[in-house]
C-alpha cells in the first residue's frame, strides 16, 4: 500500500513522493518513498534521523534536502559525496538508531552506537549514515532493528551465512545468532 504525504510540507520535495514503507522508533519516524528517498522526523537526541546533528525535526525532512541546503552536519561535503545517488530499498528503526538497505544490498546504519548495534566494530554513535564495511562483500536482502541490536539477512549463504547480528563491539557476528542456510530452502512436498 502506498500513501502520499499531505499537509504543510517543510520542504519542496515532500509533495513529489509516494511512500511505500514507514518505520517507527519510540519517538521518531522514517518514511521511505517508492523512488528510494528517505524522510525522517521526530526525536534526534542520538542522531537517529541521520540528518547530521541532533536537532529534532517536527516534520519529515528528506536527506537530499539537507544535502542541497548544506545542512548535513559538520561534514556536509563528505556526506554529500558519500550519499550521492544512494537509493534506499528498506529502512528499520530501533530505539535510538536506524538501519537501511540500499538498492544494491549494502547496509547503512546511524544513531546510537551503544552495544555495537550499528555494526561498525565500535560503540561510537553516528549522526550521519555510514556504510557497514564488514558487510561490503555481502548482499543484504532484509534488515530489522531491535531496542539495542540490528539483524541483517544476506542473500548468499556462502558470503553471509544465516542472520548477522550486530550487538557487541567488533565485526558483525556470524556465530552468536545463526540460522543454517539449509533452513532457508523451501522443502518440496513429497
Amino acid at each position: 500500500m502506498s500513501f502520499v504525504l499531505k499537509g504543510r510540507a517543510s520542504n519542496r520535495h515532500a509533495n513529489k513522493h509516494t511512500f511505500h514503507q514507514v518505520a517507527c522508533g519510540p519517538d521518531f519516524t522514517a518514511l521511505l518513498s517508492t523512488d528510494g528517498h528517505l524522510a525522517c522526523c521526530g526525536s534526534n537526541a542520538q542522531g537517529q534521523l541521520g540528518l547530521g546533528g541532533r536537532r529534532p525535526q517536527a516534520e519529515p525532512q528528506f536527506w537530499n534536502t539537507f544535502r542541497e541546503r548544506g545542512l548535513w552536519g559538520h561534514s556536509a561535503k563528505r556526506g554529500l559525496s558519500r550519499m550521492q545517488g544512494i537509493i534506499i530499498s528498506q529502512v528499520a528503526c530501533g530505539s535510538e538508531h536506524m538501519a537501511a538497505v540500499t538498492s544494491n544490498g549494502q547496509v547503512l546504519t546511524w544513531g546510537n552506537g551503544a552495544n555495537g548495534r550499528l555494526g561498525h566494530g565500535n560503540i561510537i554513535s553516528q549522526e550521519e549514515p555510514a556504510f557497514v564495511t564488514g558487510l561490503q562483500n555481502c548482499v543484504i536482502i532484509s534488515i530489522a532493528c531491535g531496542q539495542q541490536h540490528t539483524v541483517a539477512i544476506g542473500s548468499d549463504p556462502l558470503k553471509a551465512p544465516g542472520c548477522l547480528l550486530f550487538t557487541s563491539p567488533g565485526p558483525p557476528d556470524r556465530t552468536r545468532f545463526r540460522m543454517p542456510a539449509s533452513s532457508w530452502k523451501k522443502k518440496s512436498a513429497s
